[in-house]
């Protein structure tokens, strides 16, 4: 979700009042896709319009990732988001990023906007767009705080459609989950070397949607080293040790796949915690002959129950106060994913998603995001209809991660 500003500018900041009166632009901060990158949303496009009734396609050239929106603005804050551009630039040290999955923002009128989102070294650009906010700030625009969620918008006004053309029922969210398992693993790269200030117009000649680049500045900043595995360590430390190497973990909240995740680590000879309320009757995915206690484990298995009182987060506190580098967490939800990895533990969706650092703060800023389109009573989609494939799946990654692979 873009930054926008407004369109007023406080007095008493450092406006330049020496350029010269133009015709306002409405202006845009982006980063701009290489030949590359731009190929391949090209190519999801391809992919994903025969599934859409009557999308409006962003254009081929009008790709690209919004860092902050500015609306319409005369000569002098032109030249003040270049300056604010300028100095977020030289603090900032080029980076890699990736496509990442496709999305969309439903909407109750209109059709839905469809994008893709991004993956790889999202903190490098999570920092840019903090940095030019910042100075953007520094230069008097008056900015609407609110998550930022990167994004390459593909679509507007786009709705499903069946086979034969005609508008579905099938929400949209499932058949963009469908349609991007076809992607692959394999994300395209991007490489982030520079920043652009960007204008949106219809020229006269064509009155089509335009973003032309009126400046380009070069990422400079040297590349410093983080501390993001330094103090995955010093949590890790904080939690302590235990006995055994590792502990599964299982969020019985809506779990579709607690049996799977018992017999996983049944074979792969790893104790086992089931945490859940007690409405959830969590003792009938147990084997009757299933090891109870740590002194009659079999070969490292045994199972153990951990009720907590009926509340939305009681589980995921309960599961992160016992856990311990190393451990492994089954969840379908974003916020405790993201405290698992925080502690030196990994995370698996039912689905067989891995959770990984470098993207779970997007998808928590998605989640934010879509609370607040609920609150305000927009739709955005259940998820899509869990299928043999999504157990298959779980099962096959569970086991790559418990054994080690």
């Amino acid at each position: 979700m873009a930054i926008r500003a407004d369109k007023r500018l406080s007095e008493d900041k450092r406006l330049s009042t020496d350029v010269q009166p133009s015709v306002d632009k409405r202006l845009f901060l982006a980063l701009l896709p290489d030949a590359a990158a731009r190929e391949a949303l090209v190519a999801t496009q391809e992919l994903v319009t025969p599934h859409l009734a009557k999308p409006k396609p962003t254009a081929p050239g009008n790709l690209h990732i919004t860092l902050a929106f500015l609306g319409m603005c005369d000569a002098r804050q032109e030249a003040a988001a270049a300056r604010a551009l300028e100095e977020a630039a030289a603090q900032c040290a080029p980076f890699d990023i990736a496509l990442g999955t496709l999305g969309c923002f439903e909407k109750k009128r209109g059709g839905s906007i469809v994008w893709r989102g991004v993956d790889g070294d999202t903190d490098a650009l999570h920092t840019l767009h903090d940095t030019l906010v910042d100075a953007l700030v520094d230069e008097g625009f008056d900015l609407e705080g609110g998550p930022y969620i990167p994004h390459i918008t593909l679509f507007r006004g786009a709705r499903p459609v069946t086979a034969a053309g005609a508008e579905a029922g099938v929400p949209l969210t499932e058949t963009l989950y469908d349609l991007g398992g076809r992607l692959g693993d394999n994300l395209t790269p991007w490489p982030v070397r520079a920043a652009s200030l960007m204008w949106s117009h219809r020229p006269e000649d064509t009155g089509l949607l335009t973003y032309d680049e009126i400046a380009r500045v070069e990422l400079a900043a040297a590349d410093n080293a983080t501390a993001g595995d330094a103090a995955a360590g010093d949590n890790a430390t904080q939690a302590g040790t235990r006995p055994h190497s590792r502990t599964l973990f299982i969020d019985a909240d809506a779990c579709p796949v607690t049996r799977e995740a018992i017999d996983c680590a049944r074979k792969a000879h790893m104790p086992v915690v089931i945490a859940g309320n007690t409405t959830q009757n969590l003792e009938h995915h147990i084997r009757p002959d299933d090891p109870r206690r740590r002194e009659d484990a079999r070969r490292s298995f045994w199972v153990d129950t951990l009720d907590v009182s009926i509340g939305s987060d009681s589980a995921d506190f309960a599961i992160v106060e016992r856990l311990a580098p190393g451990d492994v967490v089954v969840t379908q939800d974003i916020g405790l994913a993201s405290m698992v990895l925080g502690r030196g533990g990994t995370a698996i969706g039912v689905r067989g998603h891995i959770y990984r650092r470098e993207t779970i703060d997007s998808a928590l800023l998605i989640r934010h995001e879509e609370k607040k389109v609920r609150r305000a009573g927009g739709r955005t989609g259940g998820p899509a209809k869990f299928t043999g494939e999504d157990r298959r799946r779980f099962v096959r990654n569970l086991m790559r991660i418990l054994r080690g692979e």
